[in-house]
């Protein structure tokens, strides 16, 4: 394997720790107690941000175009939520997880013979997860940066016209759609705690999303990679090699996989379910929200590419990820009936080969409710068409 291949698949692994470590959801086999907490501080935040939303969302609920507001992000931050609880509640699980798929990957990692093999699909999935990281973060700036510009410009003509202006940036400088249960009237301590939590929890949901959809595909590589390296090595099998052994190995390694996906599967199936029902909603607000602005300036339009793309990105991520693992290991079945068994005479290898080809391929489902596939992205994206022209038909009726 070349050295600019192994060193690509370093740095993403860097990136996607760095991402869920800072949050408390990287899985470590011992974990000190206050990574531990983390997660469910965390989850503290996101619910006490998930109510103050609902109450913005409440008292807007008459104003379709500020209310689809409140309601796209708070959707955000409940799946921001719901990520961290999937992790936390079954963190042993995950730990058990990762330490199998790095053990297993570590050795065709140490097989130069099959390096070259296991990488050909590491840049597409580098690059995915990395433009999904750069979208969110691009809508984390424009949340979080104009509202300390637009404060700033404002406290600058208020300070030449010689007026108090703590009341007027106490009442604006806000980084999300929410309504707190008190008041805060002045630029003091409480001002500032409150300006930091919005930023934190806005934070957090930039790193949460992107680190666990990131996590997923990572996962996802080093399953698809194993699942190609087993098909390698039957392609190769030959009448004078120890065949017996070769598939003892290859079984017990699918065996170990078909572990793997259950895991991964029941973690992430509550998310994908989520995201099915809730990505179509976002996006659908998102784009009744740019047809009713009637000023478009760059920072809205910058918001509406970034949020948008990243949200069918995220779609598309575990859409796609779930079909190149379900095509290794149909490829693999394939391997596993190309390596000449019904001629070869020996009945022990063709009961063998036959045990083999009767395992199902390695499907990722969704809580049971759908596969994962690159058919659920069009679903999701028909639905959105679906829910915006309902949200038009609702504006019309309400004028």
């Amino acid at each position: 394997m070349t050295k600019p291949k192994l060193r690509e698949y370093q740095s993403f692994n860097r990136l996607v720790k760095t991402l869920t470590l800072a949050t408390g959801l990287w899985p470590v086999s011992k974990p000190s107690p206050s990574y531990r907490v983390l997660p469910y501080v965390n989850m503290a935040i996101c619910t006490a941000v998930i109510f103050c939303i609902i109450k913005f969302v409440s008292v807007n609920i008459s104003n379709i175009h500020v209310m689809t507001r409140g309601l796209g992000l708070g959707t955000s931050f409940v799946n921001t939520l719901l990520k961290i609880a999937c992790v936390a509640f079954n963190y042993n699980d995950l730990v058990e997880m990762h330490e199998t798929l790095q053990v297993l990957f570590n050795e065709l990692l140490s097989d130069n013979c099959i390096q070259d093999l296991i990488m050909q699909k590491l840049s597409a999935v580098r690059r995915l997860s990395s433009v999904i990281i750069r979208l969110i973060f691009v809508t984390l700036i424009s949340v979080v940066i104009p509202p300390s510009i637009f404060i700033l410009r404002s406290h600058r003509k208020l300070d030449l016209l010689g007026e108090n202006n703590t009341e007027f940036i106490a009442a604006h400088l806000k980084a999300l759609p929410a309504i707190y249960p008190w008041s805060v009237t002045s630029v003091n301590f409480f001002f500032l705690c409150q300006y930091f939590f919005e930023v934190y929890s806005t934070v957090l949901l930039s790193c949460v999303h992107s680190g666990i959809d990131s996590l997923f595909l990572f996962y996802i590589f080093q399953m698809m990679s194993e699942l190609r390296a087993m098909s390698y090595r039957l392609e190769i099998l030959m009448k004078h090699d120890d065949y017996l052994k070769v598939i003892r190995i290859c079984v017990s390694k699918y065996q170990k996989l078909m572990r793997c996906r259950d895991i991964l599967q029941f973690i992430y199936g509550p998310i994908i379910v989520w995201m099915l029902l809730t990505s179509a909603v976002v996006l659908c607000t998102l784009t009744f929200q740019m047809s009713q602005i009637d000023n478009i300036n760059f920072q809205r339009i910058l918001l509406f590419i970034a949020y948008a793309s990243s949200k069918m990105l995220q779609t598309f991520l575990y859409s796609w990820g779930g079909s190149i693992l379900t095509t290794a290991s149909e490829n693999l079945g394939k391997s596993i009936y190309a390596t000449n068994w019904a001629g070869s005479g020996d009945h022990r290898f063709m009961t063998s080969i036959l045990i083999m080809l009767s395992q199902k391929p390695l499907v990722l489902t969704a809580c049971n409710y759908a596969v994962l596939s690159v058919d659920m992205f069009a679903m999701v994206m028909n639905t959105t068409v679906s829910y915006f022209f309902l949200l038009q038909t609702m504006d019309q009726k309400n004028k």
